[in-house]
């Protein structure tokens, strides 16, 4: 999926103590793994206060770009009339570059590639599984009064941001424990492993209106946890593969996720 480029104003705050508005801006960090600078959407609840003994639950997303003003007001909304507790997001955003073709980084990052195919990306997805669990995890940790427990570590994901939150779970559910997985592509196949006390939960999510492989891929997962009684919730949206369907989900998510 081709993304639209947003632009995001760095506003940096003048302390990390009580504020009654929630704070959003933008960071970034450098990527050892993946020898890049890395920008990160941050959003900091209502009454956030660096200082508290509380950790606060923690929401870590692939395409950090997309979550906007709007997205802003609606986690706003939830947090201030008690619909939600109140979290902490950390958004890494993709890397859009075109680097093949009509394919971006961004692929690479989120897709397992061929094991017998060899080429200048073959290594780009374990690195971005290193980047995204390692040192996005410690860089939130080091800076924010963020839990570190697994069941208040939440992925959210959308196309193939999904992609990447089905091998996330697979490979790190020891880390993450909850999955907000909407409009999986592309499918990568992979076999499933999870267990009821694993403790792993998902939320998943789909357009009537999109492509056929998108709808095939969650239905295959949600069999799965049907079958082997994994935790899960299923909702569709009269629509396509389109950013305001995510957007909604993602604000009814939240209510399923944390609920006040």
């Amino acid at each position: 999926m081709r993304q639209k480029k947003l632009l995001f104003f760095l506003f940096v705050p003048l302390s990390f103590t009580s504020s009654a508005q929630s704070q959003f801006f933008t960071d970034s960090l450098f990527s050892k793994s993946l020898n890049e600078q890395r920008l990160v959407t941050i959003y900091l609840p209502n009454g956030y206060n660096s200082a508290s003994s509380m950790k606060y639950p923690v929401i870590y997303t692939t395409d950090g770009q997309i979550i906007n003003e709007s997205y802003r007001h609606r986690m706003d909304s939830l947090i201030s009339n008690k619909l939600v507790k109140p979290f902490v997001l950390i958004g890494s955003h993709s890397n859009e570059t075109i680097v093949s073709g009509r394919t971006e980084m961004r692929t690479y990052d989120y897709l397992p590639g061929n094991p017998k195919i060899k080429n200048a990306y073959s290594d780009r997805f374990a690195n971005h599984m290193q980047f995204f669990t390692q040192e996005l995890v410690n860089y939130a940790e080091s800076k924010y009064p963020i839990s570190q427990k697994p069941e208040e570590r939440t992925f959210y994901g959308i196309s193939n941001g999904a992609d990447f939150g089905v091998s996330l779970a697979l490979a790190h559910s020891d880390q993450f424990k909850q999955f907000i997985l909407l409009s999986i592509f592309q499918g990568t196949k992979q076999k499933f492993n999870w267990k009821k006390n694993d403790g792993v939960y998902f939320y998943l999510g789909y357009g009537l209106k999109e492509e056929d492989h998108v709808l095939d891929e969650t239905l295959r997962l949600e069999k799965y946890c049907i079958k082997n009684k994994v935790s899960r919730t299923l909702i569709t949206w009269n629509g396509g593969h389109e950013r305001k369907h995510w957007e909604l989900t993602f604000e009814r998510a939240l209510q399923r996720i944390f609920p006040f």
